[in-house]
């Protein structure tokens, strides 16, 4: 966060213990005005149990399977708590540095898949949604980008199939490089559906705990995976 982002968050605090009252400013307070800043301020949706179980087991998939693949990565909160720019989230440290390797593009497609793997294990068919719609879009980038822009595809070996397909025009390029980001997908699809069945204990445990708690700190969410 910036010094102006945190100044922003000091008044916002500090107009809310004025307005209540209170002479002190409460931890829960700030993290909250945090949120608001990175994430948005809540939305007060009329959500049925089910459509919270979904989100529950949406999110728990997303941080069980990233903690799998990618352990070094810090999660900051898991929520279910809708806000204007989801409703779910899992926040991480956006300052912490990322190797963008193909390793990296690779787990970042699995951990975009698996919301909705484990939603559609829990609820077969009655867990396909469009709640996903931003994590496929997610996918479709992470696969993007290794395979078209920095060759990282045995089949694209070395070449940025961007820049062949802006110079010479030619379609073939861009059918090529659809067929190689489709077996990329469906790659991670079958990685994502077999760790999602190995870790299900530990998504529904998070799951469950989302739907007790709303919001699971970095603490709670590593104390009930290991």
């Amino acid at each position: 966060m910036s010094g102006a982002d945190l100044e922003k968050v000091h008044r916002e605090t500090v107009l809310q213990a004025l307005s209540k009252n209170t002479g002190k400013i409460g931890q829960s307070t700030l993290l909250e005005e945090i949120n608001i800043l990175k994430y948005g301020a809540k939305r007060t949706l009329d959500k049925c149990a089910k459509m919270l179980a979904e989100t529950a087991f949406h999110e728990a998939g997303h941080a069980v399977i990233s903690k799998v693949l990618m352990p070094e990565r810090i999660i900051e909160q898991i929520s279910i708590v809708p806000r204007e720019q989801a409703l779910g989230m899992v926040a991480y440290n956006r300052e912490q540095e990322i190797d963008y390797t193909k390793a990296f593009w690779f787990s970042q497609t699995c951990v975009a898949l698996a919301g909705r793997a484990a939603q559609v294990k829990q609820f077969g068919d009655e867990g396909l949604d469009t709640g996903a719609s931003s994590d496929l879009r997610q996918a479709m980038w992470s696969a993007w980008n290794p395979v078209a822009k920095y060759g990282m595809h045995p089949d694209s070996y070395n070449l940025d199939t961007t820049v062949l397909h802006e110079w010479s025009g030619d379609v073939y390029f861009q059918s090529q490089t659809e067929k190689l980001i489709k077996e990329w997908l469906d790659e991670a699809t079958l990685k994502t559906d077999q760790l999602v069945d190995q870790y299900w204990e530990q998504i529904s445990k998070v799951a469950q705990a989302l739907l007790e708690e709303e919001v699971l700190s970095e603490a709670q969410f590593k104390s009930l995976i290991e």
